[in-house]
């Protein structure tokens, strides 16, 4: 079952996260196969079995003998003439039941999701086989062939390229709105690049790194890499230049690589001071720059830095070597070869990817070297077809010595290798990998690009359509998703009423989005105002505190005065009475001691007369205005009344 490789690819990356050796990670499934063996002993025909039907594993031969090796000096198998006897002494101490039936429950769930997320775009939602198989599918599309063949009955054209649209589409979603889900797609993706190197190259060679080897890249990477198509697109490029720099290797391009950057850049520049440029596709970078508001002028400005960034970047820029006629590939053949595989719409792209060949093969000195690392040169590009034109040329040309390391190697391929040399150097290469090639998928084609755009001018200019929807059309990002919803990519699902289904879809798309955000901004207002009302209460709530507590100081202080006021009259009694017995000179003026508790006491009894009080209801009035003074003056000072 499919389930069973999936599940065992999660194993895989799980394995890795151990920190073990690169065949390490297999281990438990060559003992998990010897254990589960019904007889002993047990031959290498019969294991390498086991895990392809039980783990939906192809591991070859000569690495399961590796394995079964390192399983012996661990001493959890015995080694008898050629056969395999498990140790009873020591048993395997990993659960493997137990992370199997993880993973697998995580894979269900993720099925479910698939499922139910088709059910609105497609006619006929998916069954669960049909998830099954597009979704591995997806994971063994660029592999090695490490899963098993029988696993790999159904492909993509007869699955249905919708379904697989709609795949993408899941993926995107999961990306953004379910980081389990998308965790574990990560998971799966991670062992699948860890099962896929012992396909694309030597195991002993793994971890060594990329000294002295040049790495050419074509002109659609460093566009990526550069960022004049989108961040989504930049992410795993320039992660896999970084990388191959970190691992001692040199990241280069050949100049007339250079000149066909300048080419694209020139012509998307061109194309944004046209009137006309809106009319056709141009290509992602063009499109890019559309979308973020380029001028012609911002291009040109870009054009003049590209020496500077591609050495930010770490880019050494090199002519191709001359020709040496002992090095030389028969450059007419190539030419054919490539035409035929090819849809080349310019002959510039055809003359580029023959000139970096043909210069490749000359650098290598036209040897075919085993192992990457030590093959001097190697051209790595997004053109799959290319990769496949260049193998089959070199066959034909050099039959089974051009089975080693190609000259030209897909960026996928290029990426697990280097990946896994060093794979917590770039722990979120994979993941933006997935994200890159999804957004991709989810792009029409230049040809069905340009039948959408042939459309719109046509309803444009028979003004069956306003100038604002023309641009709602040309340049909306829901547009063209939509487009994509309707049609799946495909040129067959294209008719007349196609673009009049996007147009009426993206207003009600935007009558939808305003109302969201008038109901947003609605609950932000009432969430807004409920928000001032408790701010309000509390600042109520800590005024009245701070009244509650200015009263309490004020009547206290006042309650002080009435306390002091007896013995302060006392005082003053005492000292009128020492003054009057004693014998002091007069001042000048008449004016003598003995006077002042005469005007004191006369004072009292004209305040007693007047307001008919005594000492004590005088202490009481004391109190009250000293009270109210306070707190009047408090009440200014700290609240501001």
């Amino acid at each position: 079952m499919e389930e069973h490789a999936l599940v065992s690819l999660s194993i895989l990356k799980a394995n890795l996260e151990e920190g073990q050796t690169y065949l390490d990670n297999f281990v438990p499934f060559a003992l998990e196969a010897i254990w589960s063996a019904p007889d002993e002993p047990i031959t290498l025909n019969q294991i390498q079995g086991i895990i392809r039907n039980e783990f939906g594993l192809n591991l070859p031969q000569g690495v399961l003998r590796v394995i079964l090796r390192r399983a012996s000096r661990l001493q959890y198998v015995i080694i008898e003439q050629k056969t395999y006897r498990r140790n009873s002494k020591k048993k395997p101490t990993r659960d493997f039941a137990s992370a199997r039936d993880s993973a697998l429950r995580q894979y269900k769930a993720l099925i479910e999701k698939l499922i139910k997320f088709s059910t609105p775009l497609l006619d006929k939602p998916l069954d669960r086989e049909e998830a099954d198989h597009i979704f591995l599918e997806y994971i063994t599309k660029n592999s090695a062939s490490i899963l098993s063949s029988d696993l790999q009955h159904k492909s993509t054209d007869e699955l249905g390229s919708s379904h697989n649209y709609v795949l993408n589409r899941f993926i995107v979603d999961l990306d953004r709105s379910d980081p389990s889900g998308f965790g574990f797609l990560e998971t799966v993706v991670k062992g699948s690049m860890l099962a896929d190197a012992l396909y694309l190259q030597d195991v002993d060679h793994i971890s060594s790194g990329f000294k002295e080897l040049e790495v050419y890249f074509d002109t659609r990477i460093l566009l990526h890499a550069m960022g004049f198509e989108g961040d989504r697109l930049k992410g795993p490029h320039k992660d896999l230049i970084d990388m191959v720099y970190r691992q001692k290797g040199t990241p280069c391009c050949f100049d007339h690589t250079v000149d066909e950057i300048y080419r694209v850049l020139d012509g998307a520049a061109h194309t944004l001071s046209s009137a006309s440029g809106l009319k056709q596709s141009h290509g992602g970078v063009f499109e890019y720059f559309l979308s973020s508001d380029y001028n012609s002028s911002d291009v040109h400005l870009l054009m003049s830095r590209l020496p500077k960034i591609l050495a930010g970047m770490r880019i050494k820029i090199k002519s191709a070597p001359k020709h040496i006629k002992m090095y030389g590939l028969n450059e007419s053949k190539l030419q054919e070869t490539l035409k035929i595989s090819i849809r080349y719409r310019k002959d510039e792209a055809l003359f580029h990817d023959i000139d970096s060949i043909s210069s490749i093969y000359r650098l290598r000195k036209g040897q075919f070297p085993r192992y990457l690392e030590s093959s001097n040169a190697v051209f790595v590009t997004t053109n799959t077809s290319l990769v496949e034109a260049c193998v089959q040329f070199l066959k034909e040309e050099y039959g089974g010595a051009s089975a080693f390391i190609p000259v030209c190697i897909s960026d996928y391929a290029f990426t697990t290798i280097t990946w896994l040399k060093s794979p917590t150097d770039a722990p979120e290469l994979p993941r933006k990998r997935i994200i890159a090639d999804c957004f991709a998928a989810l792009n029409p084609t230049h040809e069905l690009w340009n039948k959408y755009l042939e459309q719109i001018n046509n309803l444009r200019n028979d003004n069956s359509i306003s100038s604002d929807d023309y641009y709602l059309l040309r340049l909306s990002s829901e547009a063209r998703q939509l487009f994509m919803d309707i049609t799946f990519g495909h040129s067959e699902a294209f008719v007349e009423g196609t673009v009049l289904e996007v147009l009426e879809r993206a207003r009600a798309a935007i009558r939808a989005d305003t109302e969201d955000e008038l109901k947003t901004e609605e609950k932000r207002r009432f969430k807004a105002e409920e928000q001032l009302k408790i701010e309000q209460r509390g600042r109520l709530a800590d005024k009245e505190r701070m009244i509650e507590k200015i009263e309490s100081f004020s009547t206290h202080l006042g309650r002080i005065t009435t306390h002091w006021i007896p013995y302060f009259v006392a005082a003053a009694a005492i000292l009128g009475f020492i003054l009057t017995m004693t014998d002091l000179a007069p001042i000048s003026n008449g004016w003598s001691p003995k006077l002042i508790p005469l005007i004191f006491y006369g004072l009292l009894s004209l305040i007693s007369t007047l307001f008919g009080s005594n000492i004590f209801s005088l202490g009481r009035r004391a109190e009250l205005w000293v009270a109210k003074y306070v707190k009047h003056k408090l009440l200014q000072y700290l609240l501001h009344e």
